[in-house]
C-alpha cells in the first residue's frame, strides 16, 4: 500500500508499508489504522503535544495488530525515542523487562 498525505502545516508524507505479508483482515485494520492516522493530521488546527512533549516509543516487530512500518512511521513523525523489541503486541506483558527500563528512561530524562 501506498499513501501520500499533505498534514496541516503544509508537508507531505509519503510511505510504503509490508502489508504484503499479513493476512486480510489485519491489512484491513492497518489500512483503517494508516487513514485515521493520516485524516487526523488533515483535520488537525490546534498545536499537537507530541510536537512539544518528549516521546519514547517501543515498537514490537512481531506486531500483527499495528503493523511495524505504520508503527515506526508515527514513531519518526513524533520525533521519539525509539526501541524495537522483538515481540508481539503485547510488550508490557511479554518484555516487561525492556518495557521497564524504556519508563524508567523516560521519567529520568523529563524529571
Amino acid at each position: 500500500m501506498h499513501r501520500r498525505c499533505t498534514y496541516a502545516e503544509g508537508s507531505t508524507s509519503s510511505s510504503t508499508t509490508g502489508l504484503n505479508l499479513i493476512d486480510p483482515v489485519v491489512k484491513a485494520n492497518s489500512r483503517l489504522a494508516a487513514g485515521t492516522f493520516a485524516s487526523s493530521q488533515l483535520s488537525c488546527r490546534e498545536p499537537v503535544a507530541w510536537r512539544e512533549i518528549p516521546t519514547w516509543v517501543a515498537i514490537a516487530t512481531q506486531d500483527r495488530t499495528i503493523v511495524p512500518d505504520l508503527q515506526w512511521q508515527m514513531s519518526e513523525r513524533s520525533g521519539a525515542r525509539t526501541i524495537e523489541i522483538d515481540g508481539g503486541h503485547l510488550l508490557p506483558m511479554s518484555h516487561p523487562d525492556e518495557v521497564t527500563a524504556l519508563i524508567e528512561e523516560a521519567a529520568e530524562a523529563v524529571r
